[in-house]
């Protein structure tokens, strides 16, 4: 068993935790998370992402945690032996649940600051959650066989790309997406990234009950919901009792005359063809109001342009349905991000001039 913890390449014993205290805010919130814990605190205010709007706090009990955090460890058959590294903001719950994790399976855990890039050079690491622009930096500017040593990557946080699914799937390791939010205490399900074995779909690691209502939103109830049912934005296509297709987020559905466009189906679709033209570019779609059809898809990328609009137009016609082509192509700067990396996309859009039609 682990004496201790090492943040940012300091040796903090397990017994020294209550009257250390942190340099940075990262040392500070896993100092005062492990202090809370290890103190028998009985609720626990967690912090959302505001990926969907405003940020907000809601109470979970030590029992929803440790469940969680259990049921992760048994899934993947983690413990003693292995060596976690925190690499998320401690201040949100996938940096909590690592840590927690990390507590209750006994084993050696170094906590890092939060960025980008993340300092996998320890060759002992075994243990790791990201986010998908996390993994993306990883394989951009690292070598990706330093995760070949790795029992188990969590990506989660946002969801991962059609592109970078594709290159996973090519590469021998132990990575995988997962679904679930702060109102599950992080995730209630996950699918293999990695090597020929990638998943398609996502399959539950608690015993829960799915149902989906009438707009195809999932609906989860279990241990880890206080067996209260728990209503979700997420459209799903269920395959038998544990496990769905995720299909994207019911709020962000755009309703063009009468026409249904799912945003991030058009997306997936989309990353194939920035790919194909070597497009670096951040990109969402987005419904914007329109006089005559209510409100209709405009893209917008991250940066500069990368070709003419009426040229990106014409590519994407040869693949979308013309109904979906995006009606307006612009570019921002730069978006508006969460603190976990999430596109904020609400407040991104409203940094928009007024567009014509």
């Amino acid at each position: 068993m682990s004496q201790g913890i090492t943040i940012n390449d300091r040796f903090i014993p397990w017994t020294a935790i209550p009257t250390s205290a942190g340099k940075t805010i990262q040392e500070q919130e896993a100092i005062s998370f492990i202090s809370r814990w290890l103190t028998g605190t009985s609720e626990f205010e967690l912090k959302t992402s505001g990926s969907t709007g405003t940020p907000g706090t809601i109470i979970v009990s030590r029992e929803q945690m440790e469940l969680s955090a259990l049921r992760t460890l048994d899934h993947f058959g983690l413990g003693p032996d292995d060596h976690a590294l925190v690499a998320m903001n401690t201040k949100f719950i996938a940096g909590k649940m690592m840590l927690l994790r990390a507590l209750l399976g006994e084993m050696h855990v170094t906590v890092q600051e939060p960025s980008r890039l993340p300092n996998l050079e320890h060759s002992a690491f075994t243990f790791l959650a990201i986010t998908p622009l996390q993994l993306q930096e990883i394989l951009d500017k690292m070598n990706w066989r330093l995760l070949t040593s790795y029992k188990c990557i969590l990506v989660g946080g946002a969801p991962v790309s059609a592109f970078l699914r594709k290159e996973l799937s090519k590469l021998p390791l132990n990575i995988f997406e997962t679904y679930g939010m702060t109102e599950t205490v992080s995730h209630i399900a996950v699918r293999r990234l990695g090597g020929p074995s990638a998943e398609t779909l996502f399959t539950c690691i608690h015993d829960l009950e799915l149902k989906t209502d009438t707009l195809d939103r999932l609906q989860i109830k279990g241990a880890i919901t206080s067996h209260q049912w728990l209503q979700t934005n997420d459209r799903v296509l269920l395959h038998g009792k544990l496990q769905f297709e995720w299909l994207g987020r019911s709020d962000w559905v755009i309703n063009s005359g009468g026409i249904k466009i799912q945003p991030e189906k058009l997306e997936e679709i989309l990353e194939g063809i920035f790919s194909e033209q070597g497009w670096k570019n951040s990109f969402y779609i987005h419904g914007w109001p329109h006089h005559a059809y209510g409100e209709v898809a405009i893209l917008i990328i991250e940066g500069n342009l990368p070709a003419p609009e009426i040229e990106i137009k014409e590519i994407l016609l040869r693949v979308i349905d013309r109904y979906e082509i995006p009606k307006k192509i612009v570019s921002l700067p730069s978006f508006i991000r969460t603190e976990t990396g999430k596109i904020q996309r609400i407040r991104t859009a409203e940094l928009l001039s007024p567009l014509t039609f």
